[in-house]
């Protein structure tokens, strides 16, 4: 039985609504899907900045705690009054505020630089030696700029072939230069650090002028005190110097020191020299002497300008016949050189005379010490010249009847030339 027209266009309109509704539902379904899939990324998007907000509280946290610690790690390294004390103290403003595993501190020495301070499991230790431009130390003193891995990433592929293909293959953070009136004095390399605190190339910055400050003002105290303690022609010590050196000695009973003498000697004919050749001459013969003293004088002797051409030698745990050696050393050398315009020296050459005392027996004090060495002086050159005397010796020795060098007539309250 056929279906008649009405049944027919019903079941049409059924299968379009049946089709219609499925494809709702399959619309709805997939933005519910869509919309599910929304929530989940903007929860881990939400997730992921909570975790970066996290990180970044962390890190100025870490970061202000850095800052308040400054000053008062900086204070550590400023303190310092010794060039020997900076490399430590360097690396340990170092550790605290970048926590690293390991630093280095290099000074430049030439066309080198010397490790001289060593942190950690470092891949240098002490005296191992970088050529400047070499390596990642080496490029960091060229370009006096501080550098990080990143920074060696984007340099030309000339400069890694010319600077760095040689390098030792290790991990740092960050390279440091202590750059002072446009010089590199020094290199801190810094390991792997546990902190990663923003703003560490600025830190970083931060150290290295600190330490350059550091290493300035100490070359500076340290240039004041060497003026003050030298004599500005010679560049001996001065007097006031020598003689503090010798009351320690004296006076105080330094441990281990039985016996303190003392070489109080001047230039003969040397009014005879300036007169001669002029106070300009004179001047560079004081400077050629020092120079001289310098090499004739041994280690733990201390030697000094004392006067216009009167010089002193300290000579700590020398006894007085050890010290009439060295005397007799100094005086024979000095004899033998052979100085500007010497020959026009009475005599035919530059000499000296001078006098040795030793504490105790010299003298209760050191005033009493020096005056015995400047008596025993005085004979000496009564004696002659070119000739050592300690006052320890018998006074027939000191006879004043001696015959004078060319005949000089010395009046008695005056020390001859």
């Amino acid at each position: 039985m056929s279906m008649a027209p009405v049944e027919i266009a019903l079941g049409a309109v059924s299968l379009v609504l049946f089709f219609v509704w499925l494809g709702e539902r399959k619309r709805r379904r997939a933005e519910l899907l869509e919309q599910r899939a929304r929530l989940t990324e903007e929860r881990q998007r939400t997730s992921a900045l909570a975790a970066r907000n996290k990180e970044l509280q962390r890190s100025e946290s870490e970061l202000r705690r850095t800052i308040v610690n400054v000053p008062t790690i900086a204070q550590r390294l400023a303190e310092s009054r010794q060039l020997r004390d900076v490399p430590g103290r360097a690396l340990g403003l170092v550790e605290e505020l970048f926590g690293a595993q390991w630093s280095v501190f290099f000074r430049v020495a030439r066309s080198e630089l010397v490790a001289v301070a060593v942190y950690g499991n470092a891949p240098f230790k002490v005296g191992d030696r970088v050529g400047t431009g070499q390596g990642v130390v080496g490029w960091t003193a060229v370009k006096q700029l501080t550098i990080t891995p990143e920074d060696l990433k984007n340099e030309t592929s000339l400069i890694k072939a010319k600077h760095l293909s040689n390098s030792p293959r290790y991990a740092f953070d960050v390279s440091v230069p202590v750059v002072y009136r446009e010089q590199t004095i020094a290199v801190v390399l810094v390991g792997p650090t546990e902190r990663k605190l923003p703003h560490r190339r600025e830190l970083a910055q931060t150290i290295g002028l600190m330490t350059s400050v550091t290493m300035s003002t100490v070359n500076v105290l340290k240039q004041q005190t060497l003026l003050a303690k030298t004599d500005g022609l010679t560049g001996l010590l001065n007097k006031k110097h020598i003689q503090e050196q010798l009351r320690e000695f004296v006076n105080a009973g330094v441990a281990g020191v039985e016996s303190v003498s003392i070489f109080l000697f001047d230039i003969d004919h040397f009014k005879h020299y300036n007169d001669t050749n002029g106070h300009l001459a004179g001047d560079e013969l004081l400077r050629s002497l020092a120079a001289l003293l310098r090499e004739a004088t041994r280690e733990g002797e201390f030697v000094g300008r004392y006067g216009g051409e009167e010089f002193l030698i300290l000579m700590p745990h020398a006894t007085a016949e050890q010290a009439v050696g060295a005397a007799e050393r100094v005086r024979s050398t000095i004899a033998a050189h052979r100085f500007p315009f010497g020959e026009s020296q009475p005599g035919g050459q530059l000499t000296i005379s001078g006098g040795i005392a030793t504490f105790p027996g010299g003298g209760r004090d050191v005033e009493e010490l020096i005056k015995a060495a400047d008596d025993a002086l005085y004979e000496a050159k009564r004696a002659g010249r070119n000739r050592v005397f300690a006052c320890s010796q018998p006074r027939d020795l000191f006879s004043a009847a001696a015959s004078l060098e060319l005949g000089d007539v010395v009046e008695e309250e005056e020390k001859p030339e």
